[in-house]
């Protein structure tokens, strides 16, 4: 966290001993991954004095997870990549919850939500919380056949984005069930760079000084479309040849966007950089962010941006609109995602009047106010929980 927070606002337990909480994750990668940081957030905001925490996950964790989560961390699933089926994942939840009697559970990812969700109402956990993270683009047919069962188990929906809400709204959950609680940014560590630390950094990463750089955090997966991020650089590279494209992320699609970019002969321009323990230096060495996704509940990557004081130009989903201010396209469309950049190149000035708005309205999603709003979501919950002692 970035400063002092206040004291808690809770309550003494109504149980007369700490609350226990369970935090239940399909899997835990990387720190700098939007889920793992938003974790983070709500653990560093609960107080150890009223609350006990614990975080499983169906998968080995990175080393120093307990550490960076101050939480005990379980493995529900095989451990070191062995394999389980869903009935002894589901088995193995309702014989963790029944050992531990947690009285909140709050599941993240599409895996957590249904053999948590289930192992919890059927064990007789009494506050069940689903975090709904995205617009669900992972919704398929056996979502939809679970769905009912799912949303008359859970008791609150935390959602990060309003567009999120909305997709849970579409579902029949009512108003009265859904929070939200926004992802946070550290406003510090992505500082706006001075000029002389923006060329001292595109030094270090091998970025020509004067150039104009973009810069794009994602994985590289078809739900962050970053071919149609190869295909706009290559329409855009035939009017502004001094451009570069830094895109910090790994995936499945990386062979073949490399192989493409070979193709449209825009490798040059193109620094594949893979996945980083730290963007920051990469996103404060940029001019401009660029975000290429087919959907989005409330981007990461965008704050990022944000907090950098960069323009950005992005695909118009989800909750982009309500999160920055910014030149938007439509998903997949490459011609128009090329003018668009192209638009900031040509308008500097207005470029950076977007720079200092969005630095503005990163502001208000700082660690500390998110804290105070992750705390003030757990005080309902303690008085949800209170009702149905």
């Amino acid at each position: 966290m970035s400063g002092a927070l206040a004291p808690l606002p809770f309550a003494p337990s109504p149980l007369g001993r700490r609350i226990r909480v369970t935090f239940l994750i399909d899997e835990l990668r990387v720190w700098t991954a939007g889920t793992e940081r938003h974790l983070l957030t709500i653990n560093a905001a609960l107080d150890t004095e009223t609350f006990e925490r614990e975080v499983c996950v169906f998968s080995t964790p990175p080393a120093g997870a307990a550490e960076a989560l101050r939480a005990a961390v379980h493995v529900v699933g095989p451990a070191h990549g062995g394999k389980i089926s869903r009935l002894q994942l589901l088995r193995s939840l309702m014989a963790r919850f029944r050992e531990t009697k947690p009285d909140i559970v709050q599941t993240f990812f599409p895996g957590a939500h249904l053999y948590g969700t289930l192992a919890a109402w059927w064990t007789g956990v009494p506050v069940i919380v689903a975090s709904r993270r995205d617009t669900g683009y992972w919704r398929g047919p056996s979502y939809a056949l679970t769905r009912p069962l799912v949303n008359r188990a859970v008791d609150v929906w935390q959602c990060n984005s309003r567009a999120a809400a909305e997709s849970v709204l579409s579902e029949g959950v009512p108003a009265s069930r859904i929070q939200l609680l926004p992802n946070a940014i550290d406003c510090r560590r992505f500082a706006p760079a001075s000029s002389q630390e923006r060329a001292e950094l595109r030094k270090q990463l091998g970025l020509p000084a004067n150039s104009t750089v973009f810069v794009a955090v994602a994985n590289l997966r078809p739900v962050k479309s970053p071919g149609t991020l190869v295909e706009a650089a290559a329409l855009l590279l035939r009017r502004h040849s001094d451009v570069y494209f830094v895109l910090v992320g790994s995936g499945p699609l990386r062979e073949v966007l490399t192989a493409r970019a070979r193709e449209l002969r825009i490798a040059e321009a193109l620094r594949f950089l893979g996945e980083q323990p730290e963007v920051a230096p990469y996103v404060r060495a940029a001019d401009a962010g660029v975000l290429s996704s087919l959907s989005e509940g409330s981007s990461n990557a965008l704050l990022e941006y944000m907090a950098a004081g960069l323009p950005v130009v992005v695909s118009d989903v989800g909750g982009n609109r309500e999160l920055v201010d910014g030149l938007f396209f439509k998903p997949g469309n490459a011609e128009e995602f090329a003018e668009k950049m192209k638009y900031l190149i040509d308008n500097p000035q207005e470029a950076e009047a977007f720079g200092r708005r969005n630095r503005q309205r990163a502001s208000a999603q700082s660690e500390d106010i998110v804290a105070r709003t992750a705390r003030q979501s757990y005080v309902k919950l303690v008085e949800r929980l209170h009702s149905r002692l």
